[in-house]
C-alpha cells in the first residue's frame, strides 16, 4: 500500500510539473496573453491534475505496484540463487521500461491537450488544413470548454469542415 501511495504521489507530481511547464511554454503563442500575466500555472496544473487526471496517476501506480508484487511472489518460489538472479534482472528491466512509459504517459496526458488547443487557436483552417480527424477536433472542442480556453473568432466554419475532410481523405489515401 505504501508502494502504491508513493508511486501515486510521484505520478501526480509529474502531471503537475508537466502541466505547469506546458501552460507556460505554450502561452507564448497566444497573442492576448503575456507570460507575466499567467495566473499561477503550477497551482492551476495541480487542480487540473486532481480534477481530471487522478485516475491516470492511480492506474499507473497500480500497474507498477502489481509488477512489484509479482516480483516478490516469484522470488519467494524460486529455490536456486541463479534462477532468482536471472528473474530479478528480467523484472528490473521490465520495471524500468514500465516506469519510463508511465512517466512519459503522465507528461503527455497534461501536455498533449494544451498542444492541440493552442494549435487550433493558431491555425484557423483557412490557410492550411487541420491535421486532426473530426473526432479529435470534437474532443479538443469539448476539452477546451472544460478547461475554459477561449477560441478566437473565425470567419467560416464551413471552410474548416472542408479542410478537415480533405485531410482525412488524404490520410486514408496514403494508408491504402
Amino acid at each position: 500500500m505504501v508502494n502504491w501511495a508513493l508511486r501515486f504521489v510521484l505520478g501526480i507530481q509529474y502531471l503537475v510539473i508537466s502541466g505547469g511547464v506546458a501552460a507556460w511554454y505554450f502561452s507564448k503563442y497566444d497573442c492576448d496573453r503575456n507570460k507575466q500575466e499567467l495566473d499561477s500555472p503550477i497551482s492551476t496544473s495541480f487542480f487540473n491534475a486532481v480534477k481530471f487526471h487522478m485516475g491516470t496517476a492511480a492506474f499507473g501506480a497500480f500497474v507498477l505496484t502489481v509488477m512489484d508484487v509479482v516480483r516478490v511472489i516469484m522470488q519467494f518460489f524460486f529455490r536456486s540463487e541463479k534462477v532468482k538472479c536471472i528473474f530479478k534482472c528480467c523484472c528490473n528491466n521490465v520495471e524500468e521500461c514500465l516506469q519510463f512509459l508511465s512517466k512519459n504517459a503522465y507528461i503527455e496526458t497534461d501536455t498533449l491537450l494544451i498542444c492541440f488547443c493552442e494549435d487550433k487557436i493558431i491555425n484557423d483552417g483557412l490557410s492550411k488544413p487541420y491535421y486532426m480527424s473530426r473526432d479529435l477536433m470534437k474532443f479538443v472542442e469539448n476539452s477546451k470548454k472544460i478547461y475554459g480556453i477561449k477560441d478566437q473568432p473565425t470567419t467560416g466554419s464551413l471552410q474548416k469542415t472542408t479542410a478537415v475532410s480533405v485531410v482525412s481523405s488524404a490520410e486514408i489515401f496514403y494508408i491504402t
